[in-house]
């Protein structure tokens, strides 16, 4: 038995039954060793609205109440994290449940279809990607063979240069 204290609200609750996935809202009730009444009565004390009180008991303290335990049961050691990942799972789950069979179905098709399409495109970025890198190698060897050609085409051009200089040296030009 786990119990949640806030006496500074002069709120008492146990907290029994810590799941390794959230329990449906009707269980929260269930499960809590707090009835209606004993939680409107802590907020009795609390200078807010019926409206807000009756939100607290109704909304409020069920979700809380599931997710504090199960965070108290893990000991997480980020529990903001886990209490993240906690509602996220809670809210999906709630979700799924509206779902007809049909519409699930249609859900699992389109996930199928969708995860296909992104296997293709990262499989095209692959050989993007090969054929960048063997471009790549491929302009690096041309730029080499255009720099080696221009080396020598300026260092034939410095021979007949030389040599046209010499013979100018020559004729006693």
């Amino acid at each position: 038995k786990l119990e949640l204290r806030l006496p500074s609200r002069g709120i008492y609750c146990d907290a029994r039954d810590a799941r390794e996935s959230p329990p449906p809202a009707s269980q929260a009730a269930v499960r809590s060793g707090c009835t209606t009444a004993e939680v409107m009565e802590g907020l009795d004390g609390l200078k807010i609205s019926e409206d807000k009180k009756k939100y607290i008991v109704d909304s409020l303290n069920p979700v809380l109440e599931e997710m504090v335990a199960d965070c108290i049961h893990k000991m997480p050691q980020d529990p903001v994290l886990f209490m993240l990942e906690w509602l996220e799972y809670k809210k999906v789950n709630d979700e799924d449940k509206k779902l007809s069979p049909e519409e699930k179905e249609r859900l699992v098709q389109e996930n199928k279809k969708l995860q296909a399409d992104i296997d293709k495109v990262k499989s095209q970025m692959q050989e993007c990607a090969k054929l960048a890198a063997g471009d790549g190698k491929k302009e690096d060897s041309d730029e080499e063979e255009e720099d080696d050609d221009r080396d020598k085409r300026k260092g034939h051009s410095k021979e007949k240069h030389a040599k046209g200089k010499g013979r100018e040296a020559r004729a006693g030009g």
